[in-house]
């Protein structure tokens, strides 16, 4: 179940808010966007807002039909070789996973699930320090 989580949370953070940047520059309302006095960080963090609020709702259903629908505890470990291993580390749905695993599975608390929160910020803001430094501010 917390894979499910996770794969429906990025499909919804990459894909939706891909496609709506790439409609809104079709229909040319990013024009008007840009010829506001706003910057890019908060141009992208207001495109990004309402698609982790439609990640909250789902995150919510998902969970409550887990428990209501398939109450199945999981078991078991598919011995990942370490070179898939380091690869893994890097991305932020590996450490998003083991907190929900600890907070579901085991009941953690905040103090449990703070180490495998830095590694989730941290990709945030390469990510959006990549996005601000090419965010052009023209369409030309």
């Amino acid at each position: 179940m917390p894979g499910l989580v996770g794969v429906i949370l990025t499909m919804t953070m990459v894909l939706m808010t891909g496609l709506a940047i790439t409609r809104e520059q079709e229909r040319g309302t990013m024009e008007n966007l840009l010829s506001t006095p706003v910057t890019a960080l908060e141009v992208m963090t207001g495109k990004i807002v309402r698609y982790v609020m439609i990640g909250l709702v789902q995150v919510t259903l998902v969970l409550i039909l887990a428990h209501l629908i398939f109450d199945v505890p999981m078991h078991g470990n598919l011995g990942m070789p370490g070179w898939a291993q380091a690869i893994g580390e890097v991305l932020p749905l590996t450490h998003f996973l083991r907190i929900v695993r600890g907070v579901l599975l085991k009941g953690n608390a905040w103090a449990d699930v703070l180490p495998e929160t830095w590694p989730i910020v941290a990709f945030m803001a390469v990510v959006m320090l990549i996005g601000l430094r090419t965010f052009r501010g023209t369409l030309d």
